[in-house]
């Protein structure tokens, strides 16, 4: 029996694939080829960066600032 992929690796799959291979990432774009997840992917692949970002920058001053910048970080996406 094979088992669905979990929806949370697949979003990190699209960005491993467009780091290993850029080239045929962007030819797939330029032909339309699934478009709708690569575009749903990259977005949730970066929110989830950004609060970490926004995450690090806060603790430099306290745990609720680091909670803080992470969801404002968020918030402005």
């Amino acid at each position: 029996m094979l088992k669905k992929p979990n929806r949370g690796i697949q979003q990190f799959g699209v960005l491993v694939n467009l780091l290993r291979d850029r080239q045929s990432f962007l030819e797939e774009i330029r032909q339309g080829i699934r478009l709708q997840n690569k575009i749903s992917s990259l977005f949730v692949t970066s929110s989830i960066f950004f609060a970490i970002y926004g995450a690090i920058i806060g603790a430099s001053n306290s745990w609720a600032q680091a909670l803080s910048s992470a969801i404002a970080i968020l918030n402005e996406l």
